[in-house]
């Protein structure tokens, strides 16, 4: 007599969810696009209406109730150069062996580039017809040499020429970031910290060399960044690579040390507290990357974050050039209330425009 069978239904194969970005995952997909939220809101928003002298209720407000407690300057644009600092240098460390190599190296470091350039020639040719662009420092006449100079990054490195991209040294760190990333992975399997302290050391010598050297003073300032690239190469380590906790602890305070010594060392950079954001920054980035979960992972999948953290390098080198001279022509005719989010809009437009074009050129 055969025994009667109950067909119980198989349940259905659960489906992984769309990765959040190719090769990058979704906690560093959530840091870059609340990253690059404040960075145009800091260089952009904040920065117009203190060079315009405009008041509006929205900055005064933030400044009034958190950058002053918290002792954030710059209307948070420093602590989203910051945070996007940390995703480089996670983001490089963790590159497999095959996004290591010299022709993955050379198109990722293009990418990168890319935008700098595309930027620079804009800023020229506003210029040219005179159009209001931020550039730093200040200055009446440019020369075809300062154009030039800064499709090389060297008003950011030597003297002190007109930068006409001024937020273009951080895709220089990132490229930096990706060249030591590689060239210390091969060390990385015998003695973690070995690599990151050399890169440390290094960062420190160049700290030092920007004030010994007066000419060379804007190279310091740019080093003394470096080390939140290596802050994101030291969380990685710890987190993914094995690297004892307290070996990350101490090469960490070492990175912050740098930043703590450069800061009044450098008029540029003195009462800024750029070693209490370095702090916050990094607290941020660690409950990013550690407290990752369901809730991360539905933001990094969401349409705004993941268009933020892919535009975020050209949003970075297109706000002080579209930004600002839309902003300039719009308050002509209309309130900064008004201006200002339309200029965003035109500045997230020329940022999807120049990231589909050169999608599609590559892709040619």
């Amino acid at each position: 007599m055969a025994m009667n069978q109950t067909n119980t239904p198989t349940p259905p194969t659960p489906v992984a969810p769309p990765p959040a970005g190719a090769g990058v995952t979704s906690p560093i997909v959530v840091v870059r696009a609340a990253a690059t939220v404040l960075v145009v809101y800091g260089f952009l928003v904040g920065l117009w209406t203190s060079r315009s002298g405009e008041s509006l209720w929205l900055v005064d407000t933030v400044r009034e109730w958190l950058n002053r407690p918290l002792g954030i300057g710059e209307d948070f644009g420093v602590l989203g150069v910051m945070l996007l600092l940390l995703a480089f240098g996670y983001q490089a460390a963790g590159m497999s062996a095959a996004e290591r190599s010299p022709g993955r190296l050379g198109l990722a470091a293009l990418r990168l580039y890319l935008p700098v350039a595309v930027a620079v020639v804009l800023a020229a040719a506003a210029l040219l017809v005179g159009a209001t662009v931020w550039v730093a420092p200040d200055a009446g006449e440019v020369s075809v040499a300062d154009y030039l100079g800064n499709l090389v990054w060297a008003p950011h490195l030597v003297g002190d020429a007109i930068r006409l991209v001024p937020l273009a040294w951080v895709p220089l760190l990132a490229i930096l970031a990706l060249a030591m990333a590689a060239a210390s992975a091969p060390l990385r399997a015998g003695a973690h910290w070995v690599p990151l302290g050399c890169q440390l050391a290094a960062t420190g010598l160049l700290v030092w060399l920007g004030l010994a050297v007066p000419e060379l003073a804007r190279l310091g300032v740019v080093a003394s960044f470096l080390p939140l690239v290596i802050l994101g190469q030291i969380v990685w380590s710890c987190r993914d690579n094995g690297m004892p906790t307290w070996v990350g602890v101490l090469l960490g305070t070492g990175c912050w040390a740098v930043v703590a010594l450069a800061e009044p060392a450098y008029p540029e950079l003195d009462n800024w507290w750029y070693p209490l954001t370095t702090v916050f920054a990094v607290l941020f980035f660690l409950v990013a990357v550690q407290c990752a979960g369901p809730v991360s992972q539905a933001v990094a999948r969401s349409a705004p974050a993941r268009w933020l953290s892919s535009r975020s390098e050209w949003l970075l080198v297109l706000l002080g050039v579209v930004g600002f001279a839309a902003t300039d022509l719009l308050t002509a005719a209309l309130p900064p209330a008004v201006a200002l989010p339309l200029a965003v809009a035109l500045l997230c437009g020329a940022a999807e425009l120049c990231h589909l074009v050169t999608r599609a050129r590559r892709a040619g």
